[in-house]
């Protein structure tokens, strides 16, 4: 009988480390190398890269996984793939004063530097992958069409890649403004 006290604590003591590791379980979070988790509900500091820091209620992990404290803090995924998009354009003035319609193609991806990537998670992660899609294709078709009405027909056909690299160069910053 001098045994069944051992026993009991030893149960006791098995139950509470199972226990333990179930939540730990439960509360670890993963995703692949083309996600961001974005852990919401504790303050964390970013640096600019002007070199200031500020305070921001997030912290970021891309890739792999951590830990998410109970009613503390909540989770969301923020996707990095490539996204393509299609660009019709109709009705675009030249400066000839001729209308055509444009079709073009892009791949956007969200930037993965420190930066860009808390400015993508400030514009994006309410929005998802959609959301990312409607807005650069926006700022796309909207530097396109002004390129595009500012060059003439013929030199909108011999000089593709050309207004490709301006549509490139005018957009970026506009990207890099959303992340």
């Amino acid at each position: 009988m001098s045994f069944l006290p051992v026993v009991l604590a030893a149960a006791a003591v098995l139950l509470v480390v199972v226990v333990i590791v179930f939540l730990w379980a439960r509360n670890y979070r993963k995703v692949g190398p083309n996600q961001v988790l974005v852990v919401s509900g504790r303050t964390s500091t970013v640096t600019e890269p002007d070199g200031r820091q500020r305070q921001v209620g997030y912290r970021l992990q891309v890739g792999g996984g951590t830990f998410v404290l109970p009613f503390a803090e909540t989770v969301d995924v923020l996707p990095l793939e490539v996204f393509s998009i299609a660009l019709r354009i109709p009705e675009v003035l030249t400066k000839q004063g001729v209308l055509i319609t444009a079709e073009a193609q892009a791949q956007v991806k969200v930037a993965t530097d420190d930066a860009a990537l808390h400015r993508a998670v400030e514009n994006f992660l309410s929005k998802g992958s959609s959301g990312i899609t409607y807005v650069a294709q926006e700022v796309l078709e909207g530097h396109l069409r002004a390129i595009l009405g500012a060059n003439t027909v013929e030199e909108i056909y011999a000089q593709r890649e050309q207004i490709a690299d301006e549509l490139r160069g005018s957009s970026a910053d506009d990207f890099s403004r959303l992340g």
